[in-house]
């Protein structure tokens, strides 16, 4: 996310970089990955209300400091984000991710509603 939508601590070196397409490489605009430590990031950093919703739901659904389990994620308990949210689930092998829910916003830009259907059976590369 672009400097101007989180104000928060991002972490450096970033462990999630060497597995992400760099920002040249994707065919959006204002596209950012970043890795953030819970601990020092508040809601108050984010300064889109999606962005902050995500990161409430996602913090408030933890387990022992881990991620949340999957029975948590229930697109009603982060409804304001939902439009913007895909969910995914992976193939028994761990290389491609079925879209359980697709971003309604994202279809309204003009890419196909993917749900049901597997990431490599999108028609934009990058994804």
């Amino acid at each position: 996310m672009p400097r101007r939508h989180f104000l928060g601590h991002r972490v450096a070196p970033d462990p999630l970089e060497q597995y992400m397409p760099g920002p040249d490489q994707l065919e959006f605009e204002d596209v950012f990955q970043a890795s953030i430590d819970v601990e020092t990031v508040r809601a108050a950093d984010f300064t889109l209300p999606v962005h902050r919703c995500m990161y409430e739901f996602w913090r408030e659904n933890r387990i022992a400091g881990q991620l949340p389990s999957f029975k948590a994620i229930d697109p009603l308990s982060f409804r304001p984000a939902v439009g913007y949210v895909h969910v995914v689930q992976p193939n028994d092998q761990g290389d491609d991710f079925m879209y359980r829910l697709f971003a309604t916003r994202v279809v309204e830009i003009g890419v196909r509603d993917m749900t049901g259907e597997w990431l490599s059976e999108s028609p934009v590369p990058s994804w």
